[in-house]
């Protein structure tokens, strides 16, 4: 088993090994059958807690496959498996860590919108930005995305947004949130149910 070879090199070898081995698995990440891509992600976790390389090598090997995984986040049978992925990869603070998988949740894609994949992003940017402890952190490209998604036609979506507002609120982002409310053509319902969020903190 190639994971085997990578953690019983010695150590001068592990790092390019490792990084090989990663990139080897792109194919499996990419694929839709729960069977290829659920072990895919259990193998790249498990090996990467499981050996010591430095962060900056981790990021690279980890750090591509993870917009192919938000990606999937909605899919049926691969949810839960990605989800616990883009959780583990947040818990890596000096390697990935929580702005970093921030920045893939809010990155849109090309295509039509998938409001379903859109629903668990916002659930997982709420978790995260709750534990985020950094007070240098700009939130702004996060309120945009949440805005958009405030647009949604899926109910459910829009009160994900407002959960996010109402976290970010907490975070002392109310005023910004009020003025961009004040100038958006979001309808005055969704407004009144934004504002309602950001008021109750």
């Amino acid at each position: 088993d190639l994971a085997d070879i990578v953690k019983s090199s010695n150590p001068s070898a592990q790092q390019s090994l490792y990084l090989r081995y990663c990139n080897m698995m792109k194919h499996r990440v990419k694929e839709n059958i729960p069977k290829v891509f659920c072990p895919a992600l259990d193998e790249l976790m498990s090996l990467t807690d499981s050996i010591r390389v430095n962060s900056d090598t981790v990021r690279q090997a980890i750090d591509q496959h993870i917009p192919t995984i938000v990606q999937k986040l909605s899919k049926e049978q691969l949810s839960q498996g990605s989800i616990e992925f883009v959780k583990w990869a947040a818990g890596k603070k000096q390697a990935l860590g929580i702005p970093l998988v921030m920045t893939h949740l809010i990155t849109q894609l090309k295509g039509p919108t998938n409001w379903n994949n859109i629903e668990i992003r916002l659930k997982l940017l709420n978790e995260f930005l709750e534990k985020l402890k950094d007070s240098t952190y700009d939130y702004g490209s996060i309120i945009n995305y949440v805005f958009f998604t405030l647009s949604s036609p899926k109910s459910e979506v829009r009160n994900a947004s407002c959960q996010v507002l109402k976290t970010l609120a907490l975070k002392g982002q109310a005023s910004t949130i009020n003025k961009l409310l004040q100038s958006s053509n979001l309808s005055t319902q969704t407004q009144k149910m934004a504002k309602n969020a950001i008021s109750s903190h």
